[in-house]
């Protein structure tokens, strides 16, 4: 067996993203069609809900069904997201929850409220597993490399279907009764969980998932998700990110309030006239398209977030000041490039911070955040607007965003001047990485991931590193001495420096296939193997070198067993 060479760098892609990722293709639509069917169907609930007795009182509890589930089960959602096959769990979520839209649609004529906010409070419980799942599995569908594009699509696409989804809703109301608009969203349920059966890139379970027998499994979920809470409370920059998408969120809650009244009661366009002002948040968010990938790829992001915070919050206090239609639509034309600009930009950067394994309970714990703010905002919008003016609630709903966002920044350029050197540190590994063909076609963020979460180990003569017949957990490289590869008691391989070997097992998912013992003083570096699958997912498949490897391996020890 030879040492593995040095990999030849590929032409780069030039490709558009979506050409270079087809499967990103039917993740954004799917995502878009989900969004906007349940924009529909939030503005058909709402109408039916004001068609019933004390109808005012129903829309706070339909708002507390819908962010409610995803506050408290947030975090659990996150635990589910990492431990299941997520192109399963899309499509039963999606599919799911097309069956409760069709219930309701069956029902609403003769269903009391009772039964419809039950419902409601099911389907919205159903999605907290969702947006963890998507957002810790893009970088499985376009490599980490992608991935801050592949965010701004995402991040575009949702802020379309914010706007286009109410606007579609009230045409469905036009045309007839709220019941359409639950079909509508049971036909865009149906049609998100087809196309998320395509994503062939999240099928199987993720990397730590599919180690759950090793003795470094996650014993329970509860251990799993306070695994989730100490990756947030104990990394800064996420733990930082995490307060600020809080915040950023209690401001889109005041929003779902704000907008409203100022369309009504400042513009004079009615209250139908929040599409309009939605809109416009919306085409401002189009418009970030060319340019956000650049910004969410920059190495030092700490005075992007601050600026995007700043201008999706300070156009909400100038409202206050704007009688006339077109000002209103220009601020928060600004208004909806800083949304989408901080959405990428905390998304990207916590995929950075966070250990992939980790990605779908951060995410579920921001998820929580995010439903968090935006039902505090909610809530405390029409208090602000009662007890002193609508000009007062929106200069509040800006400076709830400025003042945390000016108080950020020393943390934030904290956290990129570690995160530089943390960068600088780990080069040296990165760079012996790189240099092993068992890395071939890995991004340099995957490589990073790997470099910081490897072990130097020192073995003396004799050591037994790998048991025949036990369970996978790690790879190691070689980095000094010689290591024999053992059948039973005969030794059947020799492996030296920049060799590797526990990678059968991890790959083939089946026991040792051969113990590995040092030969006198040798030194290794141990790789996690959920870090390692997590690396070699990302590069879509294992690199020619490793398979060659395996396959010269596996021919060994079966030559081996068929020898008389």
């Amino acid at each position: 067996m030879e040492p593995s060479q040095r990999s030849t760098s590929a032409t780069k892609d030039r490709r558009s993203i979506v050409s270079r990722h087809p499967h990103l293709l039917a993740v954004l639509v799917a995502e878009g069609a989900s969004a906007t069917g349940d924009a529909i169907f939030w503005v058909g609930l709402l109408v039916w809900l004001l068609d019933q007795p004390h109808g005012t009182g129903l829309l706070g509890l339909a708002a507390l069904a819908r962010l409610g589930p995803r506050v408290v089960f947030g975090a659990a959602g996150g635990v589910i997201a990492d431990h299941r096959d997520r192109r399963r769990l899309l499509v039963f979520l999606d599919l799911s929850r097309s069956a409760l839209m069709v219930l309701l649609c069956v029902w609403a004529g003769s269903a009391s409220s009772a039964t419809v906010l039950l419902i409601v409070l099911a389907t919205y419980t159903l999605a907290t597993p969702y947006r963890p799942a998507v957002i810790a599995g893009i970088p499985l569908v376009v490599g980490e490399t992608d991935a801050a594009s592949a965010n701004a699509l995402d991040g575009v696409v949702r802020q379309v279907a914010t706007f286009l989804g109410p606007l579609l809703g009230v045409g469905v109301l036009w045309l007839g009764s709220p019941s359409w608009a639950f079909a509508c969203n049971a036909l865009t349920f149906a049609v998100s969980g087809l196309l998320f059966l395509r994503v062939t890139p999240l099928a199987g379970p993720p990397p730590a998932a599919r180690m759950r027998k090793s003795a470094r499994s996650l014993a329970t979920w509860w251990e799993s998700t306070r695994e989730g809470f100490a990756a947030v409370g104990g990394q800064a920059g996420v733990s930082l990110m995490t307060w600020l998408v809080f915040v950023f969120s209690m401001a889109r809650g005041f929003e779902l309030v704000l907008l409203v009244l100022v369309a009504q009661d400042r513009l004079g366009l009615g209250a139908e006239g929040v599409g309009l002002l939605s809109a416009a948040i919306g085409v401002g968010a189009l418009a970030t398209v060319p340019a956000v990938s650049r910004i969410a790829s920059l190495g030092r992001p700490a005075g992007a977030v601050v600026s995007s915070l700043l201008l999706s919050s300070i156009p909400l206090a100038l409202l206050a000041a704007i009688s006339e239609p077109w000002a209103a639509c220009v601020v928060l034309f600004a208004a909806g490039i800083g949304v989408v600009v901080f959405e990428v930009l905390s998304i990207t950067l916590v995929q950075r911070l966070s250990r992939l394994r980790l990605l779908g309970r951060v995410f579920g714990i921001q998820n929580s955040a995010v439903n968090g703010g935006k039902l505090a905002g909610s809530v405390l919008a029409p208090i602000l607007v009662t007890w002193l003016s609508l000009n007062a609630a929106l200069v509040a709903a800006a400076v709830a965003v400025i003042v945390p966002a000016l108080l950020a920044i020393p943390g934030l350029r904290r956290v990129q001047r570690l995160t530089e050197a943390r960068r600088e540190e780990l080069q040296p590994y990165v760079e012996v990485l790189r240099y092993l063909g068992l890395f071939d076609g890995v991004s340099e963020p995957a490589l990073e991931r790997v470099a910081a979460g490897l072990v130097p180990v020192h073995f003396t003569d004799g050591t037994r590193v790998l048991q025949q017949g036990a369970d996978p957990d790690d790879l190691y490289v070689i980095r000094g001495g010689r290591f024999a590869v053992l059948r039973g008691d005969a030794q059947v391989a020799t492996l030296e420096q920049d060799q590797w070997f526990g990678e059968i097992g991890l790959l083939r998912h089946i026991p040792r296939s051969a113990s590995v013992e040092a030969i006198g003083d040798s030194d290794a570096w141990r790789i996690p193997g959920h870090e390692f699958l997590a690396a070699i997912t990302e590069a879509s498949a294992p690199s020619s070198a490793l398979l060659d490897e395996v396959s010269s391996r596996l021919a060994e020890l079966d030559g081996l067993e068929s020898t008389p």
